[in-house]
């Protein structure tokens, strides 16, 4: 056999030994495929995978959170002298979903209503406290950084 010959066969040898190379190039490729996809359809959707799970988490939390203080309204109406001033505090999360809010207390109409909003979210919430506005004035705001929070309430005899 010539030296010619033993070349032509190592050659072919080498070339018909392809299962290393393809195997790695395989699994290259197609990561590197996944990987655009994924980062596409994630740019694409962002609003479905992380803005709409906020928007629920906030609007739920911030029913509870007006339905808490409209509550706390109504306890301190029920407790309240007829002549005499009472204080109460509440408690309410600092954020909700990462984002801070504000809780509003105003009239309308005969009732009241306890709106929970926020300009980071984009989501608000209102809660009506019915017959209370009627016998009592109530207004007031509230954010939910803040260190404390206060109900007042004072009566004069008629």
């Amino acid at each position: 056999m010539t030296l010619w010959q033993q070349y032509r066969k190592a050659g072919e040898d080498q070339s018909r030994d392809e299962a290393g190379v393809s195997a790695v190039l395989e699994y290259m490729i197609t990561f590197i495929t996944a990987f655009i996809l994924f980062t596409i359809l994630l740019v694409m959707f962002n609003g479905l995978f992380v803005n709409s799970p906020t928007q629920s988490v906030c609007s739920v939390q911030y029913t509870d959170v007006g339905n808490e203080v409209a509550a706390k309204l109504l306890d301190t109406y029920l407790v309240a002298p007829a002549d005499g001033t009472i204080y109460t505090s509440f408690e309410i999360p600092r954020d909700v979903a990462g984002k801070s809010y504000t809780v509003k207390i105003e009239p309308i109409g005969s009732d009241a209503e306890v709106e929970v909003y926020s300009r980071e979210s984009g989501v608000s919430r209102k809660i009506t406290v019915n017959g209370v506005h009627s016998t009592i004035n109530l207004n007031g705001t509230t954010t939910s950084l803040s260190d404390t929070h206060w109900i007042s309430y004072e009566s004069t005899p008629r």
